[in-house]
């Protein structure tokens, strides 16, 4: 076990931001303790239009429709996680 939510397989309650459009970045959770989730694996969570509390996993990957915008702001997101992992695990 680490530090990590994603390697209790009792506890997969995830926080996730996703995009309206480019200048509009929300933030949900969804409870994925159905699902066997792997650390480092992207998936698509949908958000439903009109009520943003209702969301849903949809598949593992990105979206086909992703902008450069987009991509820029995962990867940002995905170093800073790799490097909040790379320091825990070499205390």
């Amino acid at each position: 076990m680490t530090s990590t939510i994603m390697d209790n397989p009792y506890m997969k309650e995830i926080q996730f931001e996703y995009f309206i459009n480019d200048s509009l970045i929300l933030k949900n959770s969804e409870d994925l303790s159905f699902m066997d989730l792997e650390e480092g694996i992207p998936i698509e969570v949908l958000v439903h239009n009109e009520n943003p509390e209702i969301s849903f996993y949809w598949r593992n990957g990105f979206t086909d429709s992703i902008t450069a915008f987009q991509v820029q702001y995962v990867k940002s997101k995905m170093e800073k996680v790799i490097s909040e992992i790379g320091k825990a695990t070499n205390k």
